[in-house]
Protein backbone atom coordinates (compact mmCIF):
# COMPACT_ATOMS: atom_id res chain seq x y z
CA UNK A 1 0.00 0.00 0.00
CA UNK A 2 1.58 3.40 -1.01
CA UNK A 3 2.46 5.60 1.89
CA UNK A 4 -0.02 7.78 3.70
CA UNK A 5 -2.89 5.46 2.44
CA UNK A 6 -4.88 3.46 4.53
CA UNK A 7 -7.59 0.75 4.22
CA UNK A 8 -11.25 0.93 4.28
CA UNK A 9 -11.97 0.10 7.72
CA UNK A 10 -9.43 3.00 9.12
CA UNK A 11 -10.34 5.46 6.44
CA UNK A 12 -13.43 5.44 7.82
CA UNK A 13 -12.64 5.56 11.35
CA UNK A 14 -10.24 8.53 10.60
CA UNK A 15 -12.59 10.14 8.75
CA UNK A 16 -15.22 9.58 11.48
CA UNK A 17 -12.67 11.21 13.80
CA UNK A 18 -12.26 14.51 11.86
CA UNK A 19 -15.86 14.75 11.94
CA UNK A 20 -15.84 14.87 15.41
CA UNK A 21 -13.10 17.07 16.05
CA UNK A 22 -14.86 19.69 13.33
CA UNK A 23 -17.73 19.34 16.15
CA UNK A 24 -15.33 20.46 18.89
CA UNK A 25 -15.39 17.36 20.56
CA UNK A 26 -11.60 16.94 22.17
CA UNK A 27 -11.59 14.67 24.04
CA UNK A 28 -9.55 11.28 23.95
CA UNK A 29 -11.20 8.86 21.63
CA UNK A 30 -9.80 4.75 21.92
CA UNK A 31 -11.35 2.79 18.78
CA UNK A 32 -12.67 -0.40 20.58
CA UNK A 33 -12.32 -3.56 18.97
CA UNK A 34 -13.69 -7.32 20.11
CA UNK A 35 -11.05 -9.02 21.71
CA UNK A 36 -11.19 -13.21 22.04
CA UNK A 37 -14.66 -14.06 23.28
CA UNK A 38 -17.51 -15.90 22.68
CA UNK A 39 -19.93 -13.68 20.69
CA UNK A 40 -23.04 -14.50 23.24
CA UNK A 41 -21.06 -13.68 26.17
CA UNK A 42 -20.63 -10.03 24.15
CA UNK A 43 -23.65 -9.77 23.29
CA UNK A 44 -25.00 -10.41 27.11
CA UNK A 45 -22.81 -7.99 28.22
CA UNK A 46 -23.41 -5.27 25.74
CA UNK A 47 -27.36 -5.62 26.52
CA UNK A 48 -26.60 -5.44 30.44
CA UNK A 49 -24.81 -2.15 29.92
CA UNK A 50 -27.34 -0.74 27.78
CA UNK A 51 -29.86 -1.28 30.54
CA UNK A 52 -27.38 -0.04 33.37
CA UNK A 53 -26.96 3.40 31.26
CA UNK A 54 -29.46 3.51 29.57
CA UNK A 55 -32.36 6.88 29.45
CA UNK A 56 -31.68 10.07 30.41
CA UNK A 57 -29.77 10.28 33.32
CA UNK A 58 -26.92 8.90 31.30
CA UNK A 59 -27.94 10.97 28.16
CA UNK A 60 -27.31 7.24 26.20
CA UNK A 61 -29.54 6.80 23.12
CA UNK A 62 -28.89 2.94 23.44
CA UNK A 63 -26.31 0.32 22.62
CA UNK A 64 -24.47 -0.02 19.18
CA UNK A 65 -24.35 -3.86 18.28
CA UNK A 66 -21.52 -4.88 16.19
CA UNK A 67 -22.82 -7.62 14.10
CA UNK A 68 -19.74 -8.77 13.05
CA UNK A 69 -21.72 -9.63 9.69
CA UNK A 70 -24.23 -11.96 11.32
CA UNK A 71 -26.82 -9.40 10.54
CA UNK A 72 -30.03 -11.74 10.93
CA UNK A 73 -28.62 -13.52 13.83
CA UNK A 74 -28.22 -10.41 15.26
CA UNK A 75 -31.67 -8.98 14.93
CA UNK A 76 -33.28 -12.22 16.14
CA UNK A 77 -31.00 -12.25 19.24
CA UNK A 78 -32.09 -8.05 19.64
CA UNK A 79 -35.34 -9.27 18.90
CA UNK A 80 -35.82 -12.09 22.03
CA UNK A 81 -34.34 -9.43 24.81
CA UNK A 82 -36.87 -6.63 23.62
CA UNK A 83 -39.70 -9.79 23.87
CA UNK A 84 -37.88 -10.73 27.69
CA UNK A 85 -37.76 -6.94 28.62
Amino acid sequence: MPAGDVDPPAGEICSWVKRVRKCGVDLPIKVGVAGPVERTKLLSMAAAVAREVGGERWRVAGPHIFTFNQVAETEAWRQRLLAES
